[in-house]
């Protein structure tokens, strides 16, 4: 067929008539072959053709898409031919599915025969999956719900006394029972009240109680469950990785924000001498500081036993792996000539004051002012709400801790 190199057509040699004379039959009939052929081959791009038969192959030349491409062996290439950008479906009998007996329909993205990125949809249990075809061949199936957006949750923060807030913080995204949800521009608020605690909706939260916060789907919407329960990593495909509420595959639905301790005075708090609402996601974005100053003089009177100088000192809550340091900086004086104290740092300040780190002074003089300046770490401590102090005991009479006495701490 006369077509050159860029597919432009040009009749046969002798085809052109001569005014006057017979027509020839042999290029006559040349010619009409030729044009018969022609108009049954596939016609050139370059003439508004495909310049192909299989419409997979005429696809591929126009660089376009195919829809509908039927896959029977994702290891291999579809029936239509070689893999194109665009759809494809496979039913319960297709091998190499992300899930064997499952159907499945997705898109195709190719850069070129060993580039290829397929999306799948699961229509039996509405999961999505994606595999890569590289030079080094093809990849494995990963569900898409089990890959981490960047950062991952969000930040569980304090608003006000009645108020907590879980907000975008790195990403948008908390994955909850096995599915990415999106947390709100303006974040997710719950209040003190009316709220559901231990699953049972419409109740408040109980003073003096440190509660895990989860947030669950209630009815489509992200919602806040506070327990006093605890939490385990999930190990459920899915789902695998994601903190969520102890007790077994029931509670699967709560996936863990933060911890709060709520109150004996009925409020939240997080200020420097209290810090007990915490997140679990993006800690590092959360202040963690603590400090105490006294401001006044504080006198020791009671003998034989710690008493705390520090104004109460501080109260926050840990998770697994965390320490607190403290620092202490004063000035102290005795009533008494040549008595000795003690000064040390104090946890978890109960009936009676815990202390681990101590040193003691011994006072030569009456009234003699000592600078005194010493830290400590708490390491080790349990999951949950901690407190720390400084203390002082001694054994007669009265000791001075100056106002000017600080103290302070940062979570680490």
């Amino acid at each position: 067929m006369p077509r050159d190199g860029t597919g432009h057509y040009a009749v046969p040699s002798g085809t052109y008539g001569v005014p006057n004379t017979t027509i020839a039959s042999t290029p006559y009939n040349t010619d009409v072959d030729d044009v018969a052929a022609d108009l049954n081959a596939p016609r050139p791009i370059v003439a508004g053709g495909t310049n192909a038969s299989p419409p997979y192959a005429a696809l591929a030349n126009l660089s376009a898409e195919m829809a509908q491409q039927q896959v029977t062996n994702y290891d291999t290439n579809p029936v239509t031919g070689a893999w194109l950008g665009g759809s494809f479906w496979s039913d319960a009998t297709a091998t190499g599915a992300p899930v064997s007996g499952h159907q499945f329909m997705g898109q195709s993205t190719v850069y070129d025969v060993s580039n290829i990125r397929l999306r799948a949809f699961d229509i039996n249990t509405g999961r999505d999956y994606r595999r890569v075809r590289t030079t080094g061949g093809w990849g494995a199936w990963v569900a898409e719900d089990s890959l981490v957006p960047a950062g991952g949750g969000g930040l569980l923060s304090f608003v006000d006394s009645t108020h907590i807030r879980f907000a975008p913080c790195v990403s948008n995204q908390i994955r909850i029972a096995g599915q990415w949800v999106t947390i709100p521009d303006g974040g997710i608020v719950s209040p003190n009240i009316s709220v559901f605690v231990g699953g049972t909706p419409g109740l408040s939260l109980t003073p003096g109680t440190t509660y895990f916060v989860y947030l669950f789907m209630n009815s489509g919407v992200p919602t806040f469950n506070f327990s006093t329960v605890g939490h385990v990593t999930s190990a459920t495909p899915g789902n695998a990785g994601t903190e969520i509420h102890s007790g077994g595959s029931a509670f699967e639905i709560y996936s863990l924000i933060g911890m709060v301790r709520y109150t004996g005075g009925s409020v939240f708090a997080s200020d420097t001498t209290n810090r007990l609402v915490r997140s679990w996601f993006n800690r590092e974005r959360e202040t963690k500081s603590l400090l105490v100053y006294n401001g006044a003089s504080v006198v020791v009177t009671t003998v034989g036993a710690w008493t705390t100088i520090c104004s109460g000192g501080v109260a926050f809550c840990l998770w697994p792996g965390e320490n607190v340091q403290i620092n202490l900086v004063a000035n102290a004086w005795h009533d008494a000539i040549n008595q000795a104290y003690s000064i040390g740092s104090a946890y978890d300040m109960g009936t009676a004051l815990s202390v681990p780190s101590f040193y003691t002074i011994n006072q030569q003089a009456n009234n003699n002012n000592q600078n005194i300046s010493m830290s400590d770490i708490l390491m080790g401590a349990t999951e949950g709400l901690h407190t720390a102090t400084f203390a002082a005991n001694q054994a007669v009479g009265n000791l001075h801790i100056g106002a000017s006495a600080g103290m302070t701490g940062r979570i680490i």
